[in-house]
């Protein structure tokens, strides 16, 4: 095979035996071309990023921007809805954020989110919210707030606040997203921490608030003329509960019984209270004056407020819920349901979980009631209701300012003049009222039968625990009744030689 080439004076001729020789010689004369340069070095290629002034608002740079924004956001969901604001023609994007990290602990996969776009963008920055109601709403408002931080804060130092001065403003999507990529994690673990620390301190009946919540609280004080005599005053009625199958949505009071104490003589006595309804009556031993309110309230996830109380001359110390009638709403269909706690089928007692059926729906609804407790300035109650009509004086008595408190002891460690030894007071079934021995109930319901009593409150802890024989209290460990020995039992003690006291 010959292939040769020939040109004019000067030229080259080349001539190849075959096929093979032309095409290594080729080969060889094309890689003496590209040698390249072992102290080259290789730049990464900036992507440009579009720069727009104020004075460019609804030019065709302005609107790029806008459209990129709108567009990464379509590629980078796919899934994502899009609309329009009728009127302020904003864009309103709703996307769900997959997470896809190896490691990652947590039940949740998917975080809903809501992006609000004006038409001014990027001057003006978006407004980013989280809509996925799976979510506590503490762990939701800590997502936010670190949003809001990224967004207003870190970039407000480092860029916002430079394109700002400097009247040149670029598109910040991308870096949101590399940074919700990057921080995920964090955000759920430390939201995860505040909801836990908010649930504990609800059961234990203390109230936290969240700044925006509190910043709300500020406003309606300031916007609303309130006595704020009363409200001091005014005791507030915490129940404690679970929401066992996560049915129920709130729980209100139509009516509660409250057995209160004479701040005069602590005699025991017990109100029927409606809403706002005042209930009136002397005190049955020293005729001091006594008035109770109750100002409903509606118990939810974020509050175990119930109620308020108004009193008068009196404190009160426990909650009868065999008296008392309550409403729930159910969140299925939101309609309200009664539980009637006098028919036997939805009789409601403390730490037993109260099945109900929705009459509308015909959801399962099932809650359960732990303790009813009361806070507030106890100081501040008034010592007698004057406008109460008196009856016979009877002669005064050692003022006991009591009321059951968790980690507090009962009067007399909860003994009796009847059994000294007994360190416990018993919640009878019959009645649900408290009382330290049965001669003390039958002393003061003289109405019904006694019923042997299923729950107990530790003398030394005020804890309410389900009754039990001979075992220490479940919180403090305390023995709640006399403890024996074998030494002598009324004369059938022990009787082994080896371990019975000797004289030496």
């Amino acid at each position: 095979m010959n292939v040769g080439r020939e040109g004019d004076e000067g030229g080259e001729k080349w001539s190849f035996d075959n096929k093979a020789d032309f095409q290594s010689n080729l080969s060889s004369d094309l890689n003496s071309k590209l040698i390249i340069s072992p102290n080259r070095r290789f730049t990464a290629v900036k992507r440009k990023i579009q720069i727009v002034k104020k004075e460019e608002l609804g030019l065709i740079t302005q609107k790029s921007i806008y459209d990129s924004v709108i567009l990464y956001l379509k590629r980078r969901f796919p899934q994502s809805v899009h609309s329009t604001d009728n009127d302020t023609n904003d864009t309103i994007i709703k996307f769900c954020y997959e997470i896809t990290q190896p490691d990652w602990a947590f039940d949740v996969k998917k975080v809903k989110f809501l992006i609000r776009i004006g038409q001014d963008y990027p001057i003006k920055m978006p407004v980013i919210k989280v809509i996925d109601e799976s979510l506590p709403f503490p762990l939701i408002k800590h997502i936010e707030k670190s949003i809001s931080d990224f967004l207003f804060v870190s970039c407000f130092q480092n860029k916002y606040f430079i394109m700002e001065n400097s009247n040149a403003y670029s598109c910040l999507a991308q870096q949101f997203i590399r940074w919700l990529d990057r921080s995920i994690f964090d955000l759920f673990l430390n939201g995860l921490k505040k909801t836990k620390l908010i649930y504990e301190a609800r059961d234990a009946g203390i109230s936290l608030f969240l700044p925006s919540q509190r910043a709300i609280s500020d406003e309606n004080k300031q916007t609303e003329n309130v006595d704020s005599k009363g409200f001091n005053s005014s005791i507030e009625v915490r129940l404690h509960w679970i929401n066992v199958n996560g049915n129920v949505a709130s729980v209100t009071a139509l009516q509660m019984t409250f057995g209160c104490k004479c701040i005069r003589c602590s005699s025991l006595t017990f109100f029927s209270c409606s809403d706002k309804d005042m209930v009136k009556q002397s005190c049955r031993k020293c005729s001091n004056g006594q008035s109770v309110r109750l100002i409903a309230d509606i118990v939810h996830e974020n509050s175990n407020i119930i109620g308020r109380l108004e009193l008068k001359g009196c404190r009160p110390v426990d909650c009868v819920l065999l008296s008392s009638k309550f409403q729930y709403t159910c969140l299925a269909c939101n309609r309200e349901a009664f539980i009637e706690v006098n028919q036997g089928f939805q009789n409601i007692t403390y730490d037993v979980t109260h099945k109900s059926w929705c009459f509308s729906c015909h959801a399962k609804c099932e809650l359960k009631i732990l303790a009813i407790r009361f806070s507030g300035n106890f100081h501040l109650i008034p010592q007698e209701d004057f406008t109460v009509v008196k009856s016979k004086v009877a002669k005064k008595k050692d003022v006991s300012s009591f009321s059951l408190v968790d980690g507090q002891p009962l009067p007399a460690n909860g003994t009796c003049e009847h059994y000294k030894k007994s360190f416990r007071w018993f919640r009878f079934p019959c009645c649900g009222k408290l009382y330290p021995c049965d001669l003390c109930h039958d002393k003061n319901e003289k109405d019904h039968e006694m019923k042997f009593a299923n729950r107990m409150i530790c003398g030394f802890c005020s804890k309410e625990q389900p009754f039990q024989q001979s075992k220490p209290c479940v919180n403090c460990n305390s023995n709640v009744k006399r403890s024996k020995s074998s030494f002598w039992e009324g004369g059938k003690g022990c009787r082994d030689k080896i371990i019975m006291n000797r004289l030496v």
